[in-house]
C-alpha cells in the first residue's frame, strides 16, 4: 500500500509540468480565467496568435452586453505582470471558478506568487481567505503535494498546508516560552481526551501558580509578539499569530 502511494505520487505533475501540459492544449476562445471587480468581469482568452482581455460591465443590463477588448498580450507571461503590477491584485480583484476553464496553465504564476505573498508579507485571515479562493482553481489533482506553500507566522519556516489554521506556528516557535500579558510563564493542554484548552500559569521559577480550563482561546505572548492559543480540531493545541 505504501508503495503504491509513493509510486502515485512520483508521477504527479510539478508545477511547471502542469503549465507545459496545459499550455499546449488551450482552446482558441474559451476562457482561461474569469475575475472580476467592484464593477466589471474581466476574461483572458487565446485567440490562436495572442492572448486578450475580454471586459464586461458589472451594473444591470450592460452586464449582457457585448464585451470590450481591454488589453492584448503577446504572451500570458505578460498578462501576469500586469495583473500583479497592484500589490493589492488579490485583495482587489476575485476569481470566478465556474468560468476559468483552463486555468491551469497560469497555476504555477499564479502559487508561486501566492506562495512568495505567505512567506513575505504578514497577512491578515482575511486576506489568506482571499487568497485561498486564488488558490482552490490552480491547484490541479494531480499537482505533486507541497507545491502549494504555508509558513511559520513566527518564523516563517515552511510548515505543512493548512487551511484551517493559516498562521500557525512551527513546533519549534510553538516550543518556546509563552507569556502572559501579566508575564507569568504559560503552558498549554487539552483539559482531557476529548479536547479542551487547559491553561496553566507559572512563576519564573515554574513553580505552578493556578489552572484555568474556562476559555475557547487565550492570548499570549511569544518573542514579543502576540498569539491566540486554542484546541486544535483533531486534538492538540493550536497556536497561531493573533
Amino acid at each position: 500500500m505504501q508503495k503504491e502511494s509513493q509510486r502515485k505520487e512520483t508521477e504527479k505533475l510539478s508545477l511547471s509540468d502542469l503549465e507545459s501540459i496545459h499550455k499546449a492544449v488551450l482552446k482558441k476562445d474559451e476562457p482561461i480565467i474569469s475575475f472580476f471587480d467592484e464593477f466589471y468581469r474581466y476574461k483572458l482568452i487565446y485567440t490562436g496568435i495572442h492572448f486578450e482581455i475580454l471586459i464586461y460591465s458589472l451594473n444591470g443590463k450592460d452586464s449582457e452586453s457585448i464585451p470590450a477588448k481591454l488589453s492584448t498580450f503577446l504572451n500570458i507571461e505578460d498578462f501576469w505582470k500586469e495583473v500583479t503590477a497592484d500589490p493589492n491584485w488579490f485583495m482587489a480583484l476575485s476569481i470566478h471558478q465556474q468560468e476559468s476553464l483552463q486555468p491551469f496553465v497560469l497555476s504555477r504564476k499564479v502559487i508561486e506568487t501566492l506562495n512568495s505573498l505567505k512567506k513575505e508579507k504578514e497577512l491578515s485571515y482575511g486576506q489568506h481567505e482571499k487568497i485561498y479562493a486564488w488558490e482552490k482553481v490552480f491547484i490541479h489533482p494531480d499537482l505533486k503535494a507541497g507545491k502549494v506553500k504555508q509558513f511559520c507566522s513566527n518564523c516563517t519556516k515552511e510548515v505543512k498546508y493548512n487551511l484551517r489554521y493559516p498562521k500557525y506556528i512551527c513546533s519549534i516557535c510553538s516550543s518556546k516560552d509563552k507569556y502572559s500579558q501579566e508575564g507569568m510563564l504559560l503552558e498549554f493542554y487539552n483539559t482531557d481526551l476529548s479536547g479542551g484548552l487547559k491553561i496553566i500559569y507559572k512563576d519564573i521559577h515554574g513553580n505552578v501558580l493556578r489552572e484555568d480550563d474556562s476559555k475557547a482561546e487565550f492570548l499570549c505572548l511569544i518573542d514579543g509578539k502576540e498569539f491566540t492559543a486554542q484546541e486544535a480540531r483533531f486534538g492538540g493545541i493550536v497556536i497561531q499569530k493573533k
